[in-house]
């Protein structure tokens, strides 16, 4: 027996076995389902809108913007101070909203804003502390949902 005849005798026996009862039951679930599948995707969009709303709110926290300019303004004599609270300030921030975006519950749009900007040039200004963390702990993981973000958004901003 070939495949288009057995699928064809898969099908005739499934269809003989289906009572009026399933038949009912299927057509009475079905608007269920599709109700149920409707929250759930309007649930996943207000969680996106609320993961965005607290991203775009922890930018103006008064710590963060202080943390920031100092970043923004510092400039090492050739010593890296690991234990810099402003600089890890800035680092776990960003750790953080990778992993977020990573993980989908924050969408990488949100840096096609001024904020994909910000992301490079603190990126880039950190990367002199991130790899000198990285080797002074032997941890090679240090800042790297930082790292995968400030790569994803120089990947937006070169489409």
């Amino acid at each position: 027996m070939d495949s288009l005849s057995l699928l064809t005798e898969f099908i005739r026996t499934f269809l003989d076995s289906l009572t009026s009862e399933t038949i009912a039951a299927v057509i009475a679930g079905t608007p269920s389902a599709v109700l149920a599948a409707i929250v759930s995707f309007q649930t996943i969009r207000n969680n996106k809108a609320k993961a965005i709303n607290e991203f775009l709110s922890a930018m103006e926290k008064k710590d963060f913007i202080k943390a920031r300019h100092y970043v923004y303004n510092y400039k090492h004599n050739g010593e890296i101070n690991i234990e810099d609270t402003d600089i890890n300030v800035v680092i776990n921030f960003f750790q953080h909203w990778g992993l977020l975006t990573r993980m989908k519950y924050l969408p990488k749009e949100i840096f096609n804003t001024g904020s994909g900007a910000g992301v490079i040039r603190l990126y880039e200004k950190l990367k002199i502390y991130i790899d000198a963390y990285r080797k002074h702990t032997n941890d090679p993981t240090y800042a790297n949902e930082f790292e995968w973000l400030y790569n994803e958004v120089i990947k937006l901003k070169n489409k």
